[in-house]
């Protein structure tokens, strides 16, 4: 790596800091929206698994047009696909083209340091390293672009392709299926499968096609280029059946229903599969709220941070405390966030739980009135005996 000559500080101003805390007031509107949207995505993901769970037949039983059918079979092209440049063509079901540039990259890292007075200086660093790259770095934008200019970005991209018509069982699939499995595998080309103003110029190289002298000691400006394919298999699936077609179906709340997977597997496991997935997905985004009210809290109380690192003892304490305050904080309002949501998209949970309330409050002050009256009533004297 060579380091950059170049670094950019900034003295913890008030205005960055004051930007820092709208920002997190930003970040925690956003995670509380999120945390309360997702228990509703879950909620209606459930549901829809659900329904497709008791509505699904085999295919090989429905009559005519089907609302949800369960198929499995071997998924094929009914053309190769090909790409027109390289003239590359595969009986796949995809394919895709991966081209990268051996060129300068600018790597940012921002660190920060304590003063003696106790204050923190934040700044950037900025490094620079050759190396493979499919996303062309124009050196113009770099902080130091002296030393660092790169070549002009070569005249191929990344781009995938999309073959014709994809078929299960001899049955057309709606493109938004068929674009849903997945599956890329190495497809080996060689120079001589491309055409002649192309082979001249690249040779084979650790799977990739490359264009330069050595493709373990690149010169900048070097390009190398592979392939990728989805072959064709089996697959299984859940979709509407119009026409012998498979189509997305409408199932529940879901319009465009569907699930496909690699492999002969029954609906059951197809349905189960989806319903981890949407669990998984579930506490991916409640954690990654959680972390997010986190940071929000964290940024707020900056400024009261920095105003006591004046004072080096006090800073390192208040420090530590405003990340546990912070935690603490994200904590309880992703709770209040996840359940408020959770109750809000389960109307029956949330009607008995208010007439809970309801009626506690309604009962708490009679019962107590009725206690209270009843004490009187021992403690008063008993009345005397009749002359």
């Amino acid at each position: 790596m060579i380091p950059g000559l170049r670094q950019r500080a900034a003295e913890g101003a008030p205005k960055g800091l004051f930007a820092g805390a709208l920002f997190g007031l930003a970040c925690i509107t956003v995670a509380i929206g999120l945390q309360f949207w997702n228990e509703g995505r879950a909620q209606r993901r459930a549901t829809v698994l659900e329904a497709a769970a008791q509505m699904s037949v085999p295919v090989a039983q429905a009559k005519g047009s089907a609302a949800l059918v369960h198929a499995s079979g071997r998924a094929t092209a009914a053309s190769p696909v090909q790409d027109p440049v390289f003239e590359v063509s595969a009986q796949a079901l995809g394919l895709r083209r991966t081209v990268e540039m051996y060129q300068w990259v600018e790597r940012r890292e921002k660190r920060s340091e304590k003063r003696a007075d106790g204050s923190t200086r934040e700044y950037e660093v900025f490094r620079y390293e050759q190396a493979w790259s499919d996303d062309y770095q124009n050196s113009n934008d770099f902080n130091q672009p002296d030393g660092h200019r790169n070549p002009p970005a070569p005249m191929f991209s990344n781009e995938q392709f999309k073959v014709a018509e994809v078929r299960v069982d001899a049955r057309p699939l709606d493109p938004l299926i068929a674009a849903d499995i997945d599956g890329w595998d190495a497809l080996p080309v060689t120079p001589d499968q491309l055409p002649p103003n192309l082979s001249a110029s690249f040779s084979a190289a650790d799977g990739w096609l490359f264009s330069g002298e050595s493709i373990r000691s690149p010169a900048l400006g070097d390009v190398r280029v592979r392939f990728e394919q989805i072959p064709e298999g089996p697959v299984s699936l859940l979709a509407a059946l119009e026409s012998e077609q498979l189509r997305p179906a409408t199932v529940a709340s879901d319009s465009a229903f569907f699930l496909i997977a690699r492999g002969e597997q029954g609906a059951p496991a197809l349905i189960e599969d989806a319903r981890s997935a949407n669990s998984a997905l579930a506490w991916v985004l409640r954690v990654g709220g959680f972390g997010l009210l986190w940071l929000g809290f964290g940024l707020c109380m900056r400024p009261l941070v920095r105003l006591a690192e004046w004072v080096p003892l006090l800073g390192r304490l208040v420090g530590g405390l405003a990340a546990v305050v912070s935690f603490c904080l994200a904590a309880v309002f992703s709770l209040l966030a996840i359940s408020t949501g959770w109750l809000w998209h389960r109307p029956l949970w949330l009607v008995g739980l208010l007439l809970l309330i309801g009626a506690v409050v309604f009962l708490l002050p009679r019962r107590r009135a009725g206690a209270t009256a009843n004490r009187l009533r021992a403690q008063m004297p008993p009345p005397p005996p009749p002359a």
